[in-house]
C-alpha cells in the first residue's frame, strides 16, 4: 500500500488511539462526536482513525479484543494493525452517528 507509514506508530498516536476506543465505549445518544487529546490538543475519534489508518503496527492482544467486543459492526478487521483498527473503528463510528440520527 502506498500511504503505508515507513516509521512505527508515534506513542502519542497509540494513546490517543486507545482513548478513541474508550471514548466511543461510552459515546451516548444526543451527545456530539467524542474528542481526545493527542499532543495536548483536542481531535474527534474519528479524525485519530484517519491519523492512525496508514501503520501496520500490531495493537496490544487486549485493547484489539476490548474494539472487537465494541457495540455496532464496522466490518472486519484484516489483521491486529492499528490501521486496520482504526479503519473498524471508523466504521463504528459512522454507524453510530446513523443510528443517533435515526433518534433525533
Amino acid at each position: 500500500m502506498a500511504d503505508e507509514a515507513p516509521d512505527p506508530i508515534p506513542r502519542e498516536f497509540c494513546h490517543a488511539f486507545n482513548g478513541a476506543i474508550s471514548a466511543y465505549l461510552v459515546w451516548s445518544p444526543g451527545e456530539p462526536e467524542p474528542q481526545v487529546s493527542l499532543n495536548w490538543k483536542p481531535f474527534l475519534i474519528s479524525t485519530v482513525c484517519d491519523f492512525a489508518m496508514k501503520f501496520r503496527d500490531p495493537m496490544p492482544d487486549g485493547l484489539w479484543y476490548v474494539l472487537l467486543s465494541a457495540p455496532g459492526s464496522g466490518g472486519e478487521m484484516t489483521d491486529r494493525s492499528y490501521g486496520s483498527a482504526a479503519r473498524y473503528l471508523a466504521g463504528l463510528i459512522r454507524e453510530r452517528e446513523k443510528q443517533f440520527a435515526r433518534l433525533d
